[in-house]
């Protein structure tokens, strides 16, 4: 397993998290833009593992 692989699945999951975050703080309230990391971290740990797993 590529090292660049499990990295670009971090990069992605972060993305997509953070995305999710940013829409849910906007849509919701702005004071919870906190989210936002939260998202990006559970998502880059997710896009991470599912990485390695392949």
């Amino acid at each position: 397993m590529a090292v660049h692989e499990s990295v670009n699945g971090l990069r992605i999951g972060a993305f997509a998290g953070g995305l999710l975050g940013a829409v849910l703080a906007a849509v919701i309230d702005p004071s919870i833009a906190w989210l936002i990391f939260v998202f990006g971290f559970i998502g880059g740990v997710v896009g991470y593992r599912l990485e390695r797993r392949r």
